[in-house]
């Protein structure tokens, strides 16, 4: 009886086939292998040349250079800069608008 049970418990904890737990499908091992082979999981670097206003305030961004571009890394860097804070720059101990570049760094 008890090699019954055991076999009750095993049929009724199996998933069913089909069935999964992951949110979300994972992408074949040869998929990622593609990728790494073409470069897609290395790194990227974008540099935006931006505008802060005497309060600090993040404006006018865009693109001087990128690594990889076409990716959306440059977009994505604009994106995240543009509306930031910063600290102002100063001149004569006063708070100024000025440009400035920054340099992001994207890593897989």
């Amino acid at each position: 009886m008890s090699l019954f049970v055991l076999l009750a418990v095993v049929a009724l904890s199996t998933p069913e086939i089909g069935a999964s737990n992951d949110a979300a499908p994972r992408p074949p091992a040869v998929e990622k292998a593609a990728a790494r082979s073409s470069g897609a999981l290395e790194g990227v670097s974008v540099r935006v040349r931006c505008l802060a206003s005497a309060t600090g305030r993040v404006s006018d961004c865009h693109v001087v250079s990128e690594t990889r571009p076409g990716l959306g890394f440059g977009e994505a860097a604009v994106a995240l800069m543009n509306g930031a804070d910063v600290q102002p720059a100063l001149r004569d101990g006063k708070p100024v608008r000025a440009s400035f570049e920054h340099t992001i760094e994207f890593t897989p």
